[in-house]
């Protein structure tokens, strides 16, 4: 949360909600303070919740007092939450932030939005304030009365749980989850070729040979470097109960099939293109289902050695920081007409003299050069952070 968020909050005409409360100074005991932490923890919402410190119950900021010896840090409440009995594998995920206004500084606790909910303990926690019994579920409704902890309602251990398992969500929004669950996907054979969620058969990925080979680019900058840089088109649907959940994708056999992705982004930096994914995105989480049951006919040097040739983003921000970056520098990503003639001659082998001659490829190995340029920037973001 920044100081701009704040004031949206603050200029609101509600006082506590599910995702915000306001506290004059930090709590008493670390009871007090967990209670706070698991009532916004478990919410059937999927939005971040905020604690903030330093402002009173007229919704001014009065900031926090250096004397304040009840005051936490990141390191102080990351050690607290890991101290816990907590009942299922995971505890809530918070951080801490300052912020400083007219000489006063504010803190704000965010509790991360998690799907591991219900958040509760295994044994039961006192310390010189309230105490929390083990498997008491601690929430936060906005039809309730925030001054009172009464046990849930069914309803709402309910939507706790809807949450848990993704049964909230949308058929698209969960195939982003039982992607991750790739031990129970199982491959059947056949036109189209399936690939079927065991646990629910209504998740299937179906696969189905394009049948205008000719009719796209048969080789791409990530494929060159490969042993057989042709590529084979498919398309990819997601399908709930033999229903499309969204548009058919573009998928890719490569190196004679022994590896199979979605294709990537695109995105353009200085009038050249280049392909991107970014991490576990829905395409990236479809291309390693595949691959993983296609056992026997996949290569895992033929995936490596594409995704050595694909940018692969954390996130938003950190692709348009990049982006920027490039864009405000001077480099130079032309090709050489040596280079030309070398890609040229190795790609005669696999598609004949008549396909290669109708090509430049000066800007495939422009985008090479980009793409390395860029994998170069987040291995060193990534080493800095060591």
């Amino acid at each position: 949360m920044n100081i701009s968020e704040l004031f949206e909050i603050l200029k609101s005409s509600q006082h506590e909600t599910d995702t915000y409360d306001f506290k004059e100074r930090w709590e008493n005991t670390n009871s007090e303070l967990l209670k706070d932490i698991l009532s916004f923890a478990n919410t059937a919402h999927h939005n971040d919740c905020y604690l903030i410190y330093g402002v009173n119950d007229n919704k001014e900021i009065v900031g926090i007092a250096n004397t304040d010896n009840h005051r936490k840090n990141q390191q102080q409440i990351s050690d607290f939450l890991e101290s816990l009995d907590f009942a299922n594998i995971s505890f809530p995920e918070v951080n801490i932030n300052t912020l400083k206004y007219a000489g006063k500084e504010v803190d704000i606790l965010t509790i991360k939005d998690s799907d591991h909910v219900p958040f509760y303990l295994r044994s039961d926690y006192t310390n010189n304030g309230p105490s929390i019994r083990h498997g008491e579920i601690l929430f936060r409704d906005k039809d309730s009365d925030f001054g009172k902890q009464n046990s849930p309602t069914y309803a709402i251990e309910e939507s706790l749980w809807k949450k848990h398992f993704h049964l909230d969500l949308t058929a698209k929004e969960r195939f982003y989850f039982i992607l991750d669950d790739i031990c129970n996907w199982s491959w059947h054979d056949g036109e189209p070729e399936k690939f079927v969620y065991d646990i629910d058969p209504n998740f299937c990925i179906e696969i189905e040979e394009k049948e205008d080979q000719e009719a796209y680019r048969q080789v791409e900058s990530f494929s060159v470097s490969l042993p057989n840089p042709q590529i084979s088109w498919s398309s990819v649907s997601l399908k709930y109960n033999q229903q499309d959940v969204m548009n058919p994708l573009t998928g890719m056999s490569l190196d004679g099939g022994r590896g199979f992705v979605v294709y990537p982004e695109i995105s353009k930096i200085k009038d050249l293109f280049y392909y991107y994914y970014f991490a576990n995105s829905l395409i990236e989480k479809i291309s390693k289902v595949v691959n993983s049951q296609r056992k026997e006919s996949t290569d895992k040097n033929t995936v490596d050695e594409y995704f050595d040739h694909i940018v692969i983003y954390e996130n938003r921000d950190q692709k348009q920081s990049i982006e920027s970056d490039i864009e405000s520098k001077k480099i130079d990503f032309s090709s050489k007409d040596s280079e030309i003639k070398e890609l040229k001659k190795r790609l005669i082998t696999t598609f004949g003299k008549k396909y290669v001659e109708k090509h430049t490829f000066s800007s495939m190995i422009s985008q090479i050069k980009l793409t390395k340029y860029i994998n170069k920037t987040i291995n060193k973001q990534i080493k800095d952070m060591r």
